[in-house]
């Protein structure tokens, strides 16, 4: 028999409980043979009986009828825990089979509510009873009229009654009807999970107590005008009344062994269905497991092979700074002795023309022996300028070159990496051909292309590490000129005014502007107060602790921006108004690029904009002709 699939969707805790008591429930069980052996006693010396698992309870001389009533009360109270409704279930099974019924032994029915456990009658469900499922109560004997107009019986709605029964929480109460009308009777729907098996026979059991059950309704006299009930069994579905026809076109009979058993079963098919989903989720995670360590390995080698090849560059770059510091300082002193040497040279010049004029007598061929030397120290001046020249011609060409040799770089690293993907991509395949024994031939020409591609990643490898050497080379080289070049331009421009090339120091606060700035908000403030305020935010965006940047993007690019919410950027423009803001944020947009956040000199056009290196150079050779001239 299958049973509504909603009884199983609807179950709670107390299904549970249920289940293992009807699985537990069996006369043989320990708590009844301690009972049986008499280890455990129910009875007091007065002839009195007590149960012996409710210590606590004030009451403890029951009469036979009323611990029979509180063991079954208390095994089919699904408040209970499982423990004590099956110490209770042997209770009433040894009472029933093994302890005789008193004849003076009267049923206390004037108060049945007196106690909550011992509220109903003994009319305990087997497991082997027909129920009509889903479980349903049957009215008996409701009022009816007749009415005149129609000549049909009519009586109370079912919502009526399902009011005035709401304390069994009936889903639904149905009046049966018959050619006549209303037929008296009425059929009450609960709920089809255990709680609702509960509500029906409280239902039935409170009609029992009172009197008014179905043995009662089969006997009762004509002028009786209570109502009776009772829970819906097989004489009532088997029925020809028209209460019977009603529950045979919805409903079924079944036992509550059946019911327990189909519940157990489609419980197992979850249980079965949820361990299958379990064990494929077991597999998938592996799977990922895999993956993760396959794909972290591969990431880790290319991490320490991309460490490995920085540290080298680090590490030349360090070389080569180092050797153009060395040849740049031995440039300047070789200068400085030419021109110390030449100026001795004039001084010594100059003597001996002065003396020239006071020796009237002189010699003129001494004279023009002087004039000789003159002419070829001016000779040798110019061949300093022209190797002055020819050194800045160098250094321009050696950057050119710099910027092919790393264009060549780049298409080397994109070579290089093509052939890292051919290799792994011959590697899986020559793995897959060995693992299904695969031909020999394709197997040792696999072998062969990817040694082939070995060979020419090493040569590439080798021809990018000789590239970077030299790039790095002439960087440095370029940055040695360059830093000469700025330190010849600043001793150059001392008393210019405005030139078309200048030194500007990156990221350095603007402090004539800023000191303006502060005397419009602070007006009345003194000298040194302003003067510490400016060095106080020089400090402040030379601090690489603090990050007032924030990632955007532009036109499909990520970049750096100022972040206008940053706290200490708010309480600038709050206190020093929005001139000091905007100059602060300018030293921090110049200065973001450097990597300690320190002040850079730059060559910076008059135009407002960094200047290139060619143009500097083109100015100071004109700076310096114009001076020379």
């Amino acid at each position: 028999m299958d049973i509504d699939t909603n009884l199983v969707a609807s179950d709670s805790m107390d299904e549970d409980e249920n289940l293992v008591k009807s699985e537990n429930q069996s006369p043989t069980s320990e708590t009844y043979l301690l009972l049986k052996t008499g280890k455990l006693s129910i009875q007091n010396p007065d002839g009195s009986f007590r149960c012996p698992f409710c210590p606590n309870r004030k009451k403890q001389d029951y009469q036979y009828n009323e611990i029979l009533n509180h063991a079954t009360g208390v095994e089919a109270s699904p408040a209970r825990s499982i423990i004590d409704s099956s110490s209770h279930r042997a209770l009433a099974t040894f009472l029933r089979t093994d302890v005789p019924k008193p004849l003076t032994t009267k049923e206390q029915d004037k108060n049945p509510n007196s106690d909550a456990d011992d509220s109903c009658n003994t009319d305990d469900p087997e497991r082997d009873d027909r129920f009509v499922y889903p479980w349903t109560g049957v009215i008996g004997n409701l009022p009816v009229t007749v009415d005149l107009t129609t000549g049909r019986r009519v009586g109370e709605s079912g919502s009526r009654l399902k009011e005035e029964f709401s304390r069994f929480n009936p889903v639904r109460v149905r009046p049966v009807w018959n050619f006549l009308g209303h037929s008296g009777t009425a059929v009450v729907e609960f709920t089809q999970d255990w709680k609702g098996f509960r509500d029906a026979m409280l239902f039935h059991r409170f009609f029992k107590v009172r009197g008014f059950g179905r043995k009662e309704w089969e006997k009762k006299n004509r002028g009786v005008k209570d109502m009776f009930g009772w829970i819906a069994r097989a004489e009532d579905f088997n029925s020809d009344e028209p209460i019977g026809h009603q529950m045979r076109k919805n409903r079924e009979l079944t036992t509550i062994a059946e019911v327990s058993a189909g519940a157990v079963r489609k419980r197992d098919v979850l249980v079965e269905k949820l361990e299958a989903k379990i064990e494929e989720k077991d597999r998938y995670v592996e799977e990922l497991k895999v993956k993760y360590g396959e794909n972290n390995l591969y990431y880790g080698k290319l991490v320490e092979e991309r460490t490995k090849i920085l540290d080298k560059y680090n590490e030349d770059v360090l070389k080569m700074r180092k050797r153009a510091s060395d040849h740049s300082r031995v440039v300047v002193s070789d200068n400085a002795k030419l021109k110390a040497d030449l100026e001795a040279k004039r001084k010594e010049l100059d003597t001996l023309v002065s003396e020239n004029k006071k020796r009237t007598s002189s010699n003129s061929h001494d004279l023009e022996s002087q004039m000789t030397a003159l002419r070829n120290a001016t000779l040798e001046q110019e061949k300093n300028d022209g190797c002055v020249k020819k050194l800045l011609k160098t250094q321009k060409m050696e950057k050119e070159a710099a910027f092919h040799k790393l264009l060549e770089m780049e298409k080397q690293l994109d070579a290089r990496q093509k052939l890292e993907l051919e290799i792994q991509q011959l590697e899986d395949k020559l793995q897959v051909m060995t693992h299904m024994n695969g031909e020999k031939d394709k197997i040792f020409e696999f072998n062969e292309e990817l040694k082939q591609k070995i060979e020419e990643m090493e040569s590439v490898d080798a021809m990018n590490q000789a590239l970077l050497i030299k790039e790095n080379l002439a960087k440095e080289e370029l940055e040695g000129a360059r830093k000469i070049l700025i330190k010849a331009l600043l001793v150059m421009l001392k008393g210019a005014v405005n030139p078309k090339i200048q030194i500007k120091m990156m990221g350095e606060l603007d402090k004539k502007a800023f000191e303006v700035a502060c005397k419009q908000r602070f007006p009345k403030e003194e000298h040194g107060k302003i003067e510490k305020i400016y060095s106080t935010w020089q400090e402040n965006i030379k601090n690489v602790e603090w990050n007032p940047y924030k990632n955007v993007i532009l036109d499909g690019q990520a970049q750096e921006v100022i972040d206008e919410d940053d706290e200490q950027l708010k309480g600038l423009k709050n206190d020093l108004g929005d001139e000091a803001y905007k100059l602060a944020c300018r030293s921090l947009l110049e200065m973001k690029d450097s990597g300690n956040r320190d002040v850079v000199p730059e060559f910076w056009s008059k135009d407002g904009r960094k200047a290139t290196m060619s143009e500097a150079i083109r100015f100071f050779i004109g700076k310096w002709k114009s001076k020379k001239q």
